[in-house]
Order: structure tokens, then sequence, then C-alpha cells
């Protein structure tokens, strides 16, 4: 009974520490504390106007520094000093006499002779690899029985023909190839027929697949992108200023770079 009452007092004392401290003022004297500005002179208020009147200043005039800093950077007047200075000449490099320069030939310059040759070989060599394995199990579809190994001129017909269905939209591949009158006649069906234009689309690879690195996820295309890489650094050198970008397309499937499923529907596709 004692020990509670003893409990009790100290509570109440220190309740009552706790209200003379809310009351007591922050300063030793709290009316010369608010009267502190009024025993200020007119020299020492003036000063103090002075400095406020003169920070502002210089935050508005930082303000406007750095705005007329980015202007004149995005219109090239200035350049910051932490920027890698740019000597080089951009555009077109070793090029042909510009009337020598046919479209074809601007192609070329990307898609040389060996690639050229390299989609050739390759393709034949996917194309055996998979007619041997039917053979292998007796079941060769009819369509292939009558395959024959792609030319160098089938290659250049094909890639013209994704050039061009690029271009021109219809909502079918065999559109491109009907001869009905009510529809136009495109110039791409007397490079190829539609049969062999699909027959060469199923097999056309660009890397040898016995000896593709499965460690590499660009493996079937490496042999492609590595000098193509090449070219275009040989024949282009592009601005200081680069915008990078990507081109997707409707797709449901499983992607090597993620690992996991994909599904976006909401992209264009083409």
């Amino acid at each position: 009974m004692q020990a509670a009452q003893e409990r009790q007092e100290s509570m109440n004392a220190i309740d009552q520490d706790l209200r003379a401290f809310d009351q007591e003022p922050l300063f030793d004297d709290i009316n010369d504390a608010q009267s502190g500005d009024d025993n200020l002179s007119e020299e020492e208020r003036k000063s103090d106007v002075d400095e406020d009147e003169a920070e502002a200043e210089g935050n508005q005039m930082e303000e406007e520094y750095q705005w007329e800093e980015k202007t004149a950077f995005f219109y090239g007047l200035w350049t910051p000093t932490w920027l890698i200075q740019f000597n080089e000449q951009s555009g077109p490099r070793n090029l042909p006499r510009e009337g020598d320069l046919t479209p074809f030939g601007a192609l070329s310059l990307l898609l040389s002779e060996d690639l050229i040759d390299l989609i050739v070989q390759s393709t034949n060599k996917y194309a055996r690899v998979v007619i041997g394995s039917f053979e292998e199990s007796e079941r060769l579809p009819n369509y292939l029985k009558d395959w024959k190994e792609v030319t160098h001129s089938e290659i250049i017909g094909t890639l013209g023909i994704f050039i061009y269905i690029g271009i021109v939209s219809l909502p079918r591949l065999e559109d491109y190839w009907k001869e009905d009158t009510l529809f136009p006649s495109h110039i791409i069906s007397k490079l190829l027929s539609f049969r062999r234009f699909y027959l060469i689309t199923k097999f056309l690879h660009v890397s040898d697949v016995r000896f593709e690195d499965a460690h590499d996820k660009l493996a079937k295309i490496r042999p492609l992108l590595t000098p193509l890489i090449a070219n275009w650094r040989k024949y282009f050198y592009p601005q200081r200023e680069l915008t990078i970008d990507e081109r997707m397309i409707k797709f449901t499937g499983r992607l090597g770079f993620k690992g996991k499923k994909t599904h976006m529907v909401l992209k264009p596709s083409f």
C-alpha cells in the first residue's frame, strides 16, 4: 500500500514538472526576444533587407543562366566542358561517285556479295538438315520433294520481296501473286513464284545450325549482324546526338532474352 502511494506521489511530481516546463518561455526574456528587431538600428535593418534582396536576385540570375545554358545547348550554340568534343564530319563516307550510286548499289554496300553468299550457303545447309531428318523417318512432305538449292539471284529476289511487302501492305501474302484482273498485278510476282518464295522463307538462314553457340542469344543472326555493323561504320558516320528507339511486333511466346513467356498483344503488327 505504501509503495503504491509513493509511486503515485512520484508520478504527480513528474506531472507538475512537465506542466511547469510547458509554461516557461523559450527565452529568458520573451519580450526582449520579440522586440529584438525593434532594437536594431536603421543601418542594420537596411543591411538585412539588402542581403535578402541580393540573395533573391542571385537565385533568379542562377535560374536564368541555367535556362540559357539549356537553350543554347539545344540549338547547338553552346557545348558543356564535360561533353566530349565532336570533330568528326557526320554523314555518308567512302562512297563511290554520286552518279555511279544507284538504289541497289547503296543497298549492296551494306549487303555485300559475301553476305549474300553467306545466306545462300546457310539456307541450303539448313534445308539439307531438315529434309535429311524427314527422309530418315520416311515422312518427307510432298511440298519438300521438289526442293532445289537456292541461288544467289533468288536470295536477292527474296530480299527485294521483303522490302516490297513492307511498303505495299495487303491482307494476305498470296494476294501479291493473284492473277485476277480485279486485283492489281505486282512486279514481285515475276521475281519468284509464290510456292518458291514460300519454300525459301521456310529454310532462310544466315548461320550454320550445326555450329551455333548455345550460349549466344544472337547466334542465329550473329554471322550477318557482325559484318553489317562493320559496313554501317565504314559507309556512314552518325551525328553526335542520337535517338535510340525500338520496334516491336505483336507476339505471344517464350523470349530467350527474358526467359519467360511474353504477351504483347497490343503492339503494332506488320
